[in-house]
């Protein structure tokens, strides 16, 4: 997470730097606040509920179960939908369009991700169970 706010701050200097104007103002500011706050407790109970259920946030391997509870109820991707909650309230903040790019560039990396391949290894890996989950989810939030 640190790394956001590291990127977030650099891309902000740029916008500077390039005598790009800002967008900043209150409403902003406000849903800025929100998406940031909404972002860090959706990302740390999503990994509280993987430690609860055994399993390491940050892993190489697969994981040996299917999370279906607490946050994994309302989002297939509660940990991305976090960080990029997390991206889109710190552009807002700042007021700054090269990070409102790259947040939005980072959803759609992550969409495609997820649709490309991440899915697929969790389909082969939890076979029916997994497909029956994804009707039952979002991929990120909502109504399918």
């Amino acid at each position: 997470m640190c790394a956001i706010v590291i990127v977030e701050l650099l891309l902000h200097q740029a916008d500077k730097t390039l005598s790009l104007s800002n967008f900043k103002n209150t409403a902003f500011l406000v849903i800025g606040i929100c998406l940031l706050v909404n972002g860090l407790i959706f990302r740390m109970w999503a990994s509280y509920t993987f430690y609860k259920n055994g399993i390491q946030v940050l892993a190489i391997g697969p994981q040996h179960k299917l999370i279906q509870s607490g946050p994994y109820s309302v989002s297939r991707n509660p940990l991305y939908f976090g960080i990029i909650s997390i991206a889109f309230g710190f552009s807002l903040i700042l007021g700054s369009i090269f990070s409102l790019i790259a947040s939005t560039l980072l959803i759609i990396h992550w969409h495609l991700y997820q649709k490309l391949f991440e899915e697929k290894k969790l389909e082969k890996a939890f076979g029916e169970e997994y497909r029956r989950y994804k009707k039952k989810v979002s991929r990120w939030i909502g109504k399918m």
